[in-house]
């Protein structure tokens, strides 16, 4: 046996020496920072919390905004915030975060609810039962927030049964006579999100919006900026490379995690070459892997209604081998099909249709108005993303 296999140097020992990162964790989307670039839009966030720590009258807050502009950062860090004073002030206060995607019912939603206080739920519960479960965890707090992130991918299911989760909350307190007071924050990019809400709902939850713009080069930099300080080592860049990158996102109108990990890319490309520092060339040829990443974790958080809409277009697109794609024939010719094949129920042709719209707020395709030979308008969509990529998430999810 050959002895030098013994005494090559261990594979991990040779990457001590990679000088760029502090702490790779820092550049993970799910990171919330110790502190966080301040907008004035933020201050409504702000006084949510403060009137729920000090009042116990309910409230709803719809916060609309495109990725990446803070919406999620934003609750959860003002939340925390709100969770460390209510402890040191005696007050029982719960701040519950729950992600709306594959929530299909009022059921799988209570039973998501109930997994944040670790209960398991007994099989053969309906869900009424589930409800005084969660009833009986909360009926001894004074507040309680209910955070729901991509609130809007309830209705992407079924806007009926999305309905009755909404105003059931809304309810709870006034027709069970508690004490406690059940606030909720509804988080989504969708801008007609409010247009789903029947009118009972409506006048129930009498809510505030917050609409939070994309932010500027200069905003983008500064976040940037507190993310690099913690993130990566001093000596492996300079502050005019974080101004060119920003300013790299915003001319491609990208957002701030597109921004954090179009340098998170660049470093680790940095460290595949051996450099101990970056520079505007690995920004440059990490905007292409950035891209493509964002647009699969775009995919990746459609609901599962959505996803199969989106692979129907692609689907169809590729079998008549056309660049604009008729949405009702799509529906007809290609969703129905694709339904049937995977065994899932198929949705009404108008819920198809704000189901194809809402893609278009992931940027995912692009809808446009065509008119025919014979006269009028059909709708037709462009699609504007990696078809492959499409196919290969709904296999692993659906197929």
């Amino acid at each position: 046996m050959d002895k030098t296999i013994h005494q090559r140097e261990n594979v991990f020992a040779k990457r001590e020496n990679l000088r760029i990162f502090q702490s790779k964790n820092i550049f993970d989307t799910d990171f919330i920072p110790e502190v966080i670039i301040e907008r004035p839009d933020f201050q409504m966030v702000i006084d949510f919390f403060d009137n729920c720590l000090r009042y116990e009258l309910q409230g709803n807050l719809i916060i609309i905004g495109p990725s990446g502009s803070g919406k999620t950062l934003s609750v959860r860090f003002y939340g925390q915030e709100a969770e460390r004073y209510a402890k040191d002030k005696g007050i029982d206060f719960k701040l519950i975060y729950l992600n709306c995607r594959e929530i299909m019912s009022p059921y799988f939603f209570y039973q998501a609810l109930l997994r944040q206080f670790g209960e398991k739920v007994p099989k053969g519960y309906g869900t009424s039962e589930l409800v005084e479960m969660f009833i009986n965890h909360i009926r001894d707090s004074r507040h309680v927030v209910l955070v729901l992130d991509e609130f809007d991918k309830l209705y992407s299911t079924s806007q009926e049964k999305a309905n009755d989760i909404v105003y059931m909350l809304s309810r709870i307190k006034s027709n069970r006579d508690l004490g406690v007071a059940i606030s909720t924050i509804m988080i989504s990019n969708n801008v007609h999100l409010s247009e789903n809400f029947d009118t009972p709902v409506q006048s129930s939850l009498n809510s505030k919006i917050l609409h939070l713009g994309a932010y500027n080069a200069e905003e983008l930099y500064h976040i940037l900026h507190s993310r690099a300080k913690i993130g990566l080592l001093e000596s492996a860049y300079e502050e005019g490379l974080l101004r060119y990158c920003s300013a790299l996102t915003a001319k491609n109108s990208e957002d701030a995690r597109f921004n954090i990990r179009l340098l998170f890319n660049a470093g680790e490309l940095a460290e595949k070459d051996g450099e101990d520092k970056i520079t505007e060339t690995h920004i440059k040829n990490s905007i292409n892997l950035t891209k493509r990443e964002t647009e699969t974790d775009a995919i990746e958080r459609l609901s599962l209604n959505q996803l199969i809409v989106l692979y129907s277009l692609v689907n169809f697109k590729r079998r008549n081998n056309i660049k604009l794609i008729p949405v009702k024939t799509t529906y007809c010719e290609a969703y129905k099909l694709i339904c049937k094949q995977v065994g899932y129920e198929e949705i009404t042709y108008p819920h198809f249709w704000r189901l194809v719209n809402s893609l278009g707020q992931y940027d995912l395709v692009y809808s446009l108005l065509q008119t025919p030979k014979q006269g009028g308008f059909r709708r037709v969509v462009e699609l504007n993303v990696d078809e492959e990529a499409v196919e290969k998430i709904f296999k692993i999810k659906i197929a």
